[in-house]
This record gives C-alpha cells, structure tokens and sequence, in this order.
C-alpha cells in the first residue's frame, strides 16, 4: 500500500513541529515539508496531498474560501481541521457543523491530537468521517433533546385547538364558520387561534397554517373517485 502523503497547514511553527514529530513515527504516513511557502493554497496544489490538516486557530485564510479552492484545483485531497472549542461545548459543535457542511472530512480537537490524529488520517483518508465519539455523543444528545422538545411541544395542543388548526389549514374557514362546524361560540375559535399563535410564536394566521403544514401538524384527505 502507498504511503499517504500529509501537509500540515499552521501558521505555528512550533506547532507544526510538534504535529509533524507525531505523524512522522506511522510508517504509513508522509509528511510533506512546506519549505518557505506560507500561502495555504499554494502549498497544497504545489504537493497535492492526500489529505490536509487544516490548523483553523492559525491560518489566515477563511475555511470556506480554501475548500472551494480544493473542489477545484485538488478535489480528491482531503481536509481534516484542527479545532480549539470544547469537546463538549457548542462552540465545538458549530465548529463541527459549518466545518462539515464546507466538505471538510474529519474534525480533531488540538487537545486530543497526538492520540487521535494518525486514525483520523487513515478514517478520512479512505473516505470516512472523522469526528470524535465525545463529539459525536454531545451532537446525538442535542438532536434527542430537540426531538423530545417538538414532541412534548405538540402535546400541549387541546382536541379542539387540533380540530380548529385542521379547518383553518386545510379549508381555509373563517372563525364563524369554524365555530358553527365544531358547533362552538365565534369568540372561542377566537380563543383557540389566539392560543395556536402564541404556543407557535407565530404572528398571524397566515404564518400559523404555513407552519402547520411546514410540520405536519395536519393531513390533507384526497378526494375519493365514485365507480360509474
């Protein structure tokens, strides 16, 4: 198997040697020196690495600028970026997210970088995501708990408060109609959508039944055809 060949973009020199000194002891693994260039673009189209470790706490240039320019120069490099936020923290989870969402591969936190580094190489550089398991658990708990947060937040919704949505979302009905096919008072389908608009902090009714269908919060029934 050929070896993979790294570049180490930091604007740190004793960081780089710091970084290199550990990548340097995987037989796998070259490091590839920078000599005098400084300009991160230049030193990866120059060498064409495998795959990039991408110092943000150091660099200068905007990590979104650098990986379009990867897509187009070396699109088959890949980027694997050194972090500083908390490995429990959101700061590190944005850093994470907008990281991803850029087409870097893999996210390592300067903390753990020696224990972590040389596995994050090889995961990204045969085509895995790299992100770590305290990341990776943190990310998962916060998608449980906002999932857990719309399903208790539909709970809240009354029988008639679900009936008066349906009517206005699907028929369009005005409050007097509402109230005479619920058989209820004008005033308490008043009631009701002034509730609906508070419990989904929207502004008017319009927005209410654009959120109700947005979040499937009603069904729509498809007109039944009659045999001739």
């Amino acid at each position: 198997m050929s070896k993979i060949k790294v570049s180490i973009l930091t604007r740190d020199k004793f960081r780089y040697i710091g970084m290199a000194s550990v990548l340097i002891k995987d037989k796998d693994l070259i490091v590839q020196e920078k000599g005098n260039l400084e300009d991160e673009i230049e030193i990866v189209t120059k060498f064409m690495p495998d795959v990039v470790i991408f110092d943000m706490t150091t660099v200068k240039i905007e990590l979104s600028a650098f990986m379009e320019a990867c897509k187009e120069l070396c699109p088959d490099t890949k980027v694997l970026m050194i972090g500083i936020g908390s490995e429990i923290g959101t700061d590190s989870e944005e850093d994470v997210i907008k990281a991803l969402l850029t087409g870097v591969t893999g996210y390592l936190n300067i903390l753990f970088f020696a224990d972590n580094i040389v596995a994050a190489i090889k995961g990204v550089h045969k085509g895995d995501i790299w992100i770590s398991h305290m990341i990776m658990r943190s990310l998962i708990g916060q998608l449980r708990s906002k999932l857990q947060k719309k399903v208790h937040f539909r709970t809240k919704i009354t029988e008639t408060e679900r009936k008066v949505l349906q009517l206005l979302a699907t028929e369009g009905l005005t409050n007097k109609e509402m109230g005479a096919r619920l058989k209820i008072e004008t005033r308490t389908v008043e009631f009701h959508i002034t509730s609906l608009l508070r419990k989904f902090q929207v502004p008017n009714r319009n927005h209410l039944i654009i959120y109700a269908i947005k979040h499937n919060l009603v069904s729509f029934k498809l007109p039944t055809r009659t045999q001739p």
